[in-house]
């Protein structure tokens, strides 16, 4: 086995600060794994494998970083467009081209509760325009949005950030709401249908899927 491309396990004890960080889930933005090694004849150091953590194996006693070689990525070889009868284009990305940006809605968070956020701003839209849409915090941290009704927004998870900026203006659940609120940004979201492609974004001169394919399996089936 070659080091320097093989994948790379460290533990970490389970008290340790840094492997806190991955317990529950993984942090918000990539970590990168650097592993130098010392050339004695030279007393220089050069760079032994360098990778990302993209998961974790916590048990009892330690955590486990499992790390991926950083250039393995680029070595794959690549999905070729899906037939489906739904968009296969990522919302906002490659292929349907929309600019994320002008569908930007700026607001406030008056409260929250977990993972609940209220934000009066959502309400200007009908229930459900922000379902598997994203809200984005100051500190450019994003959430996928669950369900949207009125001003509620109930997100994946928590944002530890807006909670902790949320507390830091001396605020609770049990005092009342943030005055003024806290800034933050939400995006509608997309269930890659044509109905939602047109109506909601007319971007239907990108959608990516094939409505209109057969449900019949080619591959199943006998031909003559």
């Amino acid at each position: 086995n070659q080091v320097a491309k093989d994948g790379l396990e460290i533990d970490f004890p389970i008290s340790h600060g840094f492997a806190a960080d991955f317990l529950g889930y993984m942090p918000e933005k990539i970590t990168t794994i650097t592993i130098w090694r010392l050339i004695e004849d030279d007393g220089g150091y050069q760079v032994a494998w360098k990778g990302r953590v993209n998961g974790t194996k916590p048990v009892s006693t330690k955590v486990t970083l499992v790390c991926e070689q950083i250039f393995s990525s680029m070595k794959r070889n690549g999905l070729g467009p899906r037939c489906q009868r739904l968009c296969r284009h990522a919302h906002y990305g490659r292929g349907c081209n929309l600019s994320i940006d002008d569908w930007a809605l700026f607001g406030a968070v008056d409260a929250i509760d977990g993972a609940i956020v209220t934000m009066p701003a959502a309400a200007t839209k009908a229930d459900g325009y922000y379902n598997g849409g994203m809200l984005l915090t100051n500190d450019g941290t994003f959430r996928y949005i669950l369900t949207h009704v009125g001003v509620t927004l109930t997100l994946m998870r928590s944002i530890g950030a807006l909670l902790q900026d949320y507390a830091n203006h001396g605020y609770g659940n049990n005092y009342g709401n943030v005055y003024g609120g806290i800034a933050a940004t939400i995006y509608p979201g997309c269930d890659h249908s044509t109905t939602t492609c047109k109506a909601t974004f007319n971007n239907l001169d990108n959608y990516g899927g094939k409505p209109w394919m057969s449900g019949e399996n080619l591959f199943s089936k006998s031909v003559f």
